[in-house]
């Protein structure tokens, strides 16, 4: 049977350096799942990865990525949103928002923009799973 915690809650953005405290010790759990919006949707990832002495774990950098891309055409832009975010593990009950990387390219008019720590970026749960 599969359990959930939810370790750590919020709802305001995160800035790239920002610490959070989990209430348990992430090592009592086989992974974790980040709950998070981007760009106004709703989105997860699973983290998760071989550990010595078991099957699974959680590794010190924790990294996924995502994309959004516009609905229609409209004044010449089609824009797809692509980005990158990792968590650095602190200890065992702190993880620190370390990266997010961000970029929006503009296929109708073959332009991009890069931009690093900003987007409309939000996470709004960390749950360990076991």
């Amino acid at each position: 049977m599969t359990t959930e915690t939810i370790l750590w809650a919020g709802t305001a953005d995160l800035a790239v350096g920002a610490g959070l405290a989990l209430i348990d010790n992430i090592y009592n759990y086989d992974g974790l799942i980040v709950n998070y919006y981007f760009n106004g949707v709703s989105d997860s990832a699973r983290l998760q990865a071989s550990r010595a002495g078991t099957l699974t774990g959680v590794t010190s950098l924790l990294y996924w990525d995502g994309m959004n891309m516009s609905s229609t055409l409209s004044d010449g832009v089609l824009n797809i949103d692509f980005f990158e975010a990792y968590f650095e593990k602190v200890d065992n009950t702190h993880l620190k928002f370390s990266s997010f990387n961000h970029i929006i390219a503009n296929l109708a008019k073959g332009t991009a923009v890069y931009n690093t720590g900003n987007g409309d970026f939000m996470i709004s749960q960390i749950i360990g799973v076991r």
